[in-house]
């Protein structure tokens, strides 16, 4: 005999629908027939005194007209509960998309949140190791946000944070995941993407946010964005090691992009060299 705790809960929630709905249909056809019975022992009771005379046939007609009113009036009315309830269903599902969407991202920076990135990540780790592909991370440091915070306020803060997330949302390609880890702390999953990949896609990042205004009324301040690459298989066969080894490369200041001023400042080639640097590395080069 099966009892309840053999199924899972989605299981269990199928069995009890499935239950639900059969009992449903048992008590309609019930309804069903009984108003049928009812609809021929009243045309009985009343025709049965007017048998034989044209009363009889205006009986039938009348009876036979309540018959198919009651029907069809049945009929709409299950097809308009039928209707609301799946306009009920579709909007509870909208509803639990939307909370779902809410649980995974960042409301700031409308990014990934960290707890679905690293999700993702075991995920990716095991198709790159199953299809014998690259898997590229990105740990990236926006190190001006204190000095904005402590200089203009904790709302300008918010608002580089927004745009900066909006660089990474906007230049990432449509297989990655951008995702804000903690305060000014971002990462990057880049599905199927080597070393050098993963360096040519932090020049387009450096790219971006040198020509994006991140606090557009205040364009000297200065921003300092640093780098941190890893991956499968270079780095790592798991998922911690590879997240520990993007932020040693990027506590290491391997690739920094610092902006004294506006977009465009001598500083900027600086980071340039250094991810040209990178590549000329024999071992980036192989990848």
């Amino acid at each position: 005999m099966t009892r309840p705790s053999d199924f899972s809960p989605t299981e269990a929630l199928q069995v009890v629908e499935t239950a639900e709905a059969r009992r449903s249909l048992r008590e309609t056809w019930g309804l069903r027939i009984a108003g049928l019975v009812i609809l021929i022992a009243g045309w009985l009771a009343v025709s049965m005194n007017d048998l034989g005379t044209p009363l009889f046939a205006v009986d039938v007609i009348v009876f036979l007209a309540m018959g198919v009113y009651a029907f069809a009036a049945a009929t709409a009315s299950r097809r308009i509960a039928v209707g609301r309830e799946r306009k009920l269903r579709l909007g509870l599902l909208v509803h639990n998309m939307e909370l779902e969407n809410m649980a995974m991202r960042d409301e700031l920076t409308q990014l990934f949140n960290r707890r679905f990135l690293l999700q993702r990540l075991d995920q990716e780790m095991e198709t790159a190791q199953g299809f014998k592909r690259p898997l590229g991370f990105i740990a990236i440091d926006l190190k001006s946000l204190d000095h904005v915070n402590h200089s203009f306020g904790y709302d300008r803060g918010d608002e580089m944070l927004a745009a900066f997330g909006g660089v990474l949302l906007t230049y990432t390609r449509a297989t990655d995941l951008p995702a804000r880890m903690s305060g000014n702390k971002f990462g990057v999953i880049l599905p199927d993407t080597t070393k050098r990949g993963c360096y040519a896609m932090v020049e387009r990042l450096i790219q971006a946010t040198a020509e994006t205004a991140l606090l557009k009324d205040v364009p000297d301040f200065p921003l300092e964005v640093a780098f941190g690459v890893a991956g499968y298989p270079w780095n790592g066969q798991d998922r911690d090691t590879i997240v520990r080894q993007a932020e040693t490369d990027l506590e290491g200041g391997a690739v920094t992009f610092a902006a004294a001023g506006s977009p465009g400042s001598s500083d900027i080639p600086a980071a340039f060299r250094n991810i040209e640097n990178a590549l000329r590395d024999p071992e980036v080069q192989q990848q």
